[in-house]
């Protein structure tokens, strides 16, 4: 199949892979260094799953990236995971880090700063002491209502892009496509000005995480890039016979490559680094 920028593009999809496969790497040793320590995993193991889900993403969106374009004609069925993957892992980035901010929450009113509700002690019995801290350490961050929101909103996001990328077809696709896209797309730029306003809300809390959520908030500013970029794709239409320059393999490589590819991976790195806090 003859692409525009064909060199570029499966470039830019090794490239994809080889960078998310170091941080397929690096993460998986962190877990395990983690549980040599006997480091308590489970208050963030929904970050972890969600993480590796977007590590995994990436790497199957770059592995059918460069089936697709080894592919001798146009096809469909295979350009739609790969758009799905791509679009969607800024869903997963983005709740993994909320993630992590719940768990800083968690920890933030377990030292009695005062300035958060307190919620009342829950009695077990000596040998369940894991038991209890477990209990508290979850409970605060789940009756805080802006994670129940941007839970929603990402989950809604996600939704839709799965739906509207679904219903494309190679010729006149339907209106309802680029209307849920858009959507998506919107709802996801709000998931993340969502969780920098709950950073900036721990950051006037007090300094026991100031490193962290100032780590986090970096990496939620570069995902902003992200979010503009994937706007700017569906906004400009998604159309295989006149395709915008910011369309994925269609377009111009370096509009993906530094807005798309480059700022997820350095959201990511921030990411991980702020999860060695724990």
């Amino acid at each position: 199949m003859q692409l525009h920028s064909y060199t570029e593009w499966e470039a830019v999809s090794y490239v994809q892979l080889f960078i998310f496969a170091i941080f397929f790497v690096e993460f998986s040793f962190s877990i395990i260094y983690k549980l040599r320590k006997r480091v308590q995993l489970k208050p963030i193991l929904p970050f972890g799953i969600f993480f590796t889900l977007f590590v995994l993403l990436k790497l199957t969106g770059g592995i059918l990236g460069l089936v697709f374009m080894h592919q001798p004609t146009f096809n469909l069925s295979l350009f739609i995971p790969t758009y799905i993957f791509d679009t969607i892992s800024l869903g997963f980035i983005t709740r993994s880090i909320s993630s992590l901010i719940e768990h800083m929450l968690n920890l933030q009113d377990a030292a009695d700063l005062g300035r958060f509700p307190q919620h009342p002690m829950i009695q077990f019995k000596v040998d369940d002491i894991d038991t209890q801290k477990d209990a508290d350490d979850n409970n605060f961050a789940k009756n805080f209502w802006p994670f129940k929101l941007v839970t929603v909103v990402l989950l809604v996001a996600v939704a839709l892009s799965i739906a509207g990328t679904s219903q494309a077809t190679e010729t006149n696709p339907p209106s309802s496509v680029g209307t849920l896209l858009k959507t998506s797309s919107v709802l996801f730029l709000i998931g993340v000005l969502l969780m920098i306003g709950i950073l900036v809300y721990i950051l006037s809390m007090g300094e026991q995480f100031n490193i962290v959520a100032k780590l986090l908030i970096l990496g939620l500013a570069i995902l902003l890039v992200r979010c503009v970029y994937s706007m700017l794709a569906v906004f400009h239409g998604i159309s295989f016979q006149t395709p915008n320059k910011y369309m994925i393999f269609f377009g111009d490589y370096k509009y993906y490559t530094f807005l798309g590819l480059l700022s997820e991976a350095w959201a990511a790195l921030c990411v991980l680094v702020a999860s060695w806090y724990w």
